[in-house]
């Protein structure tokens, strides 16, 4: 009898003996491919977010350069005006309408070209339109960036154009100071191109960020030149961390916006010469876009 206990209880020492051993290896194996699992997910999300970040880079970095083409095509256009506007030599109004009239038919994204004199008087307008009473034009911000810096084309920030009547487009303003020939000779007058958003709009809009991504353009103080619910934003049912933004020129972080994580890439469009003027101080790179 004792040995028939003696021998049950070795066989259950045994037996524990190897469950021990067997638990302990599972466990250890369970621990082995939960740690490499870990690792393999953290550097799966890893190449996955580097990917995310250059694919991003790259995307946007065609948008700037068509982006920095259109701008540049515009300050041509502008130049161009100015150019049929001083080789007027005081001659035919007519043939210089014509010349106006050619360009806003070739361009629709120009909504229209005026020239005031340094007074507010309008001189020519194209298309020919009814000015609006109490404009106070000489008051207008394009108006007096032109003035005050005469040398450089000024860009204004978005705004609803409210010189002529029955138009109200939304457009960014072009101005500048420019000289035309008058019956005493020259005198200083201020040129203004008026452009609206397709061209910007469908260039942003082509942009393929995934379903919820998109493209945004600020000025280096801020002010929102372009978004693609611009109205939500001017209401306020939309917001945009531009403060965080603009301690970037370029790169890409994650920010976290009400409950989601969202990837913010910037690039800033160099220097054309010229900027988004407003009423607000300029830093050193006020003539940069960033976005």
């Amino acid at each position: 009898m004792k040995s028939f206990i003696a021998s049950v209880v070795k066989a259950l020492q045994v037996r524990s003996i190897q469950f021990i051993i067997t638990t302990s290896f599972t466990l250890v194996t369970v621990l082995v491919m939960l740690f490499v699992g870990v690792m393999l997910y953290s550097k799966f999300s890893e190449t996955a977010e580097q990917n995310a970040y250059l694919n991003t880079q790259q995307i946007l970095e065609q948008v700037k350069y068509n982006l920095d083409s259109y701008l540049n095509a515009m300050t041509q256009i502008f130049e161009l005006v100015d150019d049929k506007i001083r080789n007027n030599q005081g001659g035919s109004d007519g043939k210089l309408n014509e010349q106006l009239e050619a360009i806003v038919e070739t361009r629709k994204d120009i909504v229209s070209i005026a020239v005031f004199s340094r007074s507010g008087e309008l001189l020519t307008a194209t298309p020919a339109r009814q000015m609006r009473n109490h404009t106070q034009i000489t008051e207008q911000s394009w108006f007096r960036s032109a003035i005050e810096d005469p040398h450089n084309l000024s860009f204004s920030l978005p705004h609803v154009q409210n010189l002529f009547k029955g138009e109200y487009p939304w457009v960014v303003s072009m101005s500048r100071e420019i000289t035309v020939k008058g019956s005493h000779g020259d005198i200083p007058a201020v040129l203004l191109v008026d452009v609206n958003f397709k061209e910007i709009d469908e260039l942003c809009q082509r942009v393929g960020l995934g379903k919820k991504g998109y493209v945004y353009i600020i000025d280096l103080v801020g002010n929102i030149v372009y978004h693609p619910q611009q109205q939500l934003i001017y209401v306020g049912l939309k917001n945009e961390n531009r403060a965080l933004a603009l301690k970037h020129s370029y790169g890409s972080y994650v920010e976290e916006a009400e409950g989601d994580k969202r990837l913010i890439t910037i690039k800033t469009i160099d220097p054309l010469g010229t900027g988004f003027q407003t009423d607000e101080n300029f830093d050193k790179r006020s003539q940069d876009f960033r976005w």
